[in-house]
């Protein structure tokens, strides 16, 4: 029988580690200036869509907002944070909340997810939807009361994710927020339902009854600009490290988020994954490394952790002058899974020793 040898962690291994993480990160000074959750002070490249977006808010201040705004594009386009920059700086006439429904698997999960957002305590499930969406209307009710304002933005982040519940009735959700907005009305508030996610709300599978009530109130967000990107990656990059990124890295980032179409999100992650690769040294040797990757992996060097750019139905390409006999084609399947990441990584890291 043969046994295999047990590795001890010790607490010197354990500071050693500490110490190498603390080496790859000299580089930065701020680093969740390249979190793409991070909420930046200023918005590039989106003054239009920042335009019709108020277009559709500021028409309250006249008595009438329309019921529900279609906030829609391609992942990483900007959506959610310029919808969540446009919200925190027009609280002097509304009253908001913003809801990431992806935590969620379910109708009912969703609805919970907005009465939590407006700190009511959940309810079981055996107390229905419906009685779910009452309690969501008593608490803007009361967020209304307290802040003295009549109109409130009920913002839901990745909307389309109801209608992955075989099981739930995305139209009767939608119709039973539309009638919450209705009977505010009556009262003398207004309720505008934004919906964000990446097609337009009125191109999925709703009733009539439904589409006819939300109307057609519309925001459209196109790719990113190669142009629009390198702006983002900038500004960040001013923040984000300690010293000055070359121009040439960011422009690289640049090239490879808007190979497909513009993603600022994969820009932004691809700048990160590049300084914690250099080990603090200067970030253009760790593109080096990435140039040295041979032609199957080269493509996914950077966003091979990057699971949500991976759903692409396209196998990873490769160049049979560079590809090692060892080297197989990679596919969009196989990339997802974790170990496949560590070991491209791991991969990765062994180029520079």
């Amino acid at each position: 029988m043969i046994y295999a040898l047990q590795v001890e962690l010790t607490r010197k291994d354990l500071d050693n580690i500490r110490r190498k993480i603390t080496k790859q990160n000299v580089v930065f000074s701020d680093k969740r200036f390249l979190d793409s959750l991070f909420l930046p002070s200023n918005i590039i490249g989106r003054k239009n869509e920042a335009e019709q977006f108020l277009a559709h808010i500021e028409s309250a201040r006249h008595g009438l907002v329309v019921p529900l705004v279609s906030v829609y594009g391609r992942s990483g386009s900007g959506k959610s944070t310029l919808i969540k920059f446009v919200c925190q700086n027009i609280t002097d006439i509304a009253s908001f909340a913003f809801v990431n429904l992806r935590k969620s698997k379910t109708i009912f999960g969703c609805a919970n997810l907005i009465l939590s957002e407006l700190g009511a305590a959940l309810l079981k499930s055996a107390e229905g939807l419906n009685k779910v969406v009452d309690k969501i209307g008593e608490s803007i009710e009361n967020t209304l009361a307290l802040e003295n304002k009549k109109l409130f933005l009920l913002v839901m982040d990745e909307y389309d994710v109801i209608f992955s519940d075989v099981r739930g009735k995305p139209s009767d959700f939608v119709y039973k927020l539309l009638t919450l907005e209705e009977n505010l009305r009556e009262k003398g508030l207004m309720l505008c339902i934004i919906t964000i996610s990446n097609n337009a709300l009125i191109d999925y599978d709703l009733d009539d009854r439904v589409k006819s009530r939300m109307g057609n109130s519309e925001v459209f967000f196109a790719p990113y600009s190669k142009d629009n990107v390198l702006g983002i990656l900038h500004d960040r990059a001013d923040k984000a490290f300690s010293k000055k990124v070359d121009d040439e890295v960011l422009q690289y980032c640049a090239e490879l988020s808007s190979s497909d179409h513009g993603d600022a999100r994969r820009a932004l992650d691809l700048l990160r994954l590049s300084g914690e690769l250099c080990d603090g040294k200067k970030i253009q040797e760790s593109m080096d490394i990435v140039q040295k990757v041979p032609a199957p992996y080269h493509n996914i060097a950077f966003e091979v952790v990057l699971t949500y750019l991976l759903f692409t139905e396209r196998n990873v390409p490769t160049a049979k002058q560079h590809k090692p006999e060892s080297t197989p084609t990679v596919t969009r399947f196989e990339v997802q899974s974790e170990s496949y990441q560590i070991q491209t990584l791991s991969y990765l890291h062994t180029l520079k020793t």
